[in-house]
């Protein structure tokens, strides 16, 4: 999880600064946050090509594999999370957090209870299948959010006449 940290340089950190001009419109929307992704998504692929090299040499392929894609995809979540929160969807967030660790808690266990052993690969590719199941939730709620902004940007002075009229 260190990797993930480390690999989106902290830009989400920085996203609230800008979210007001990025929820003007959808264009708007998308030159903001697609500047803002390039380098994260850029520093995700660095990571994944960097991780095997980094990773002990006794540690089985589809381990390896398993914690590459691992840290692209929380790597993604984290971001995903930063731009629901930003939006106020802190409810929605927390309910697919919920998921995450209630699921993944159950398929650990439902594992071991098969007769599994509790080795890297369960518990790493466990947690993969669940972090892209809350990934593409993220999405999901992403998408909506979208859907919701303007097409167009509104001046702010259109804004305020119109506000003015409805009082």
């Amino acid at each position: 999880f260190l990797a993930v940290g480390v690999t989106s340089f902290g830009f989400e950190s920085s996203l609230s600064t800008f979210f007001a001009d990025a929820q003007a419109s959808k264009v708007s929307y998308k030159r903001i946050i697609g500047c803002h992704y390039a380098p994260t998504i850029i520093g995700l692929i660095l990571a994944a090509v960097l991780v095997p090299g980094l990773m002990p040499t006794t540690t089985s392929w589809p381990v390896v594999v398993i914690v590459t894609l691992l840290i692209f995809v929380e790597g993604l979540k984290k971001g995903m999370r930063s731009l629901l929160h930003a939006g106020f969807y802190n409810r929605q967030t927390a309910v697919i957090e919920l998921f995450q660790v209630v699921t993944y808690v159950a398929l650990v266990w439902t594992g071991y209870g098969l007769g599994l052993q509790l080795d890297a690969q369960l518990l790493f590719g466990s947690l993969l299948c669940v972090s892209t199941a809350c990934l593409m939730m993220l999405g999901y709620q992403l998408c909506l959010f979208y859907a919701g902004l303007p097409n167009q940007e509104t001046s702010d002075a259109s804004v305020t006449i119109e506000a003015k009229k409805g009082t």
